[in-house]
């Protein structure tokens, strides 16, 4: 599965969801720098027991340092009886959600994750400055921007939204005339999903008239998009 930092970072470990019926033994796990979109050069491997229904930290010593994409692979050997490694579900962390398993087999392994949009089973924690720490999931094709719920909606609503990797982030309301009403996110953030409330009040407190209004999510890695809203 392949990572995109933000800038030099330091891989202090990786995050490995697993699901586990019988049987038993190790699976292995492999960091590889990016050539052209592909695994290049292995730069870092290791041998981990799974746990079952379980998020397993394994930890990258010594040092492993990228300033561009990476990758994180994981290989189930053969010997390695019922051990399956899922792709978890869009909203939560179900793994029989999207019901989606990739297994290798004696001499090959194969790359989770085609065209799916959601929180995935590997994960890689980064460090950029030794104390900064980051937790990039796999890097989306964009920024994906969800209608409000509920929508119509009296007196709250929810705006989602994912983003590929970290970003400077602006979330903004505008009625039909296409005046801005309210910002409701302006600042970096980190990769993955996020949901913000909209409590119907303008930038200085007033509730809003009813109508329809546009939101608008921009961002220095996607172009902006916007939705609409219907406030009662």
């Amino acid at each position: 599965m392949r990572f995109t930092p933000t800038g030099d970072c330091r891989i202090l470990k990786a995050r490995v969801y697993s699901y586990v019926t019988i049987g038993s033994g190790t699976c292995d796990l492999y960091i590889y720098n990016d050539v052209f979109g592909k695994p290049g050069t292995l730069q870092f491997s290791t041998t981990y027991v799974p746990s079952d229904y379980a998020w397993d930290d394994i930890a990258i010593t010594p040092e492993v340092v990228f300033g561009e994409d990476f990758w994180i692979v994981i290989k189930i050997p053969r010997t390695t009886t019922s051990k399956e490694i899922w792709v978890l579900s869009d909203k939560s962390e179900n793994h029989a959600t999207r019901n989606a398993t990739r297994r290798t087999s004696v001499t090959n392994w194969e790359v989770p994750g085609y065209n799916l949009i959601g929180d995935l089973c590997i994960r890689a924690v980064v460090s950029y400055t030794g104390i900064e720490e980051e937790e990039l999931l796999y890097p989306y094709e964009k920024v994906v921007l969800e209608q409000n719920h509920p929508n119509p909606f009296v007196s709250e609503t929810d705006i989602s939204y994912t983003l590929p990797r970290k970003a400077n982030v602006e979330l903004k309301i505008y009625d039909v005339a296409g005046k801005l009403v309210r910002t409701l996110v302006d600042g970096i953030q980190s990769s993955g999903q996020k949901r913000v409330a909209w409590d119907r009040k303008d930038a200085k407190g007033t509730l809003v008239h009813s109508g329809v209004y546009f939101y608008g999510l921009k961002t220095d890695v996607d172009a902006s998009v916007t939705k609409v809203m219907v406030v009662f």
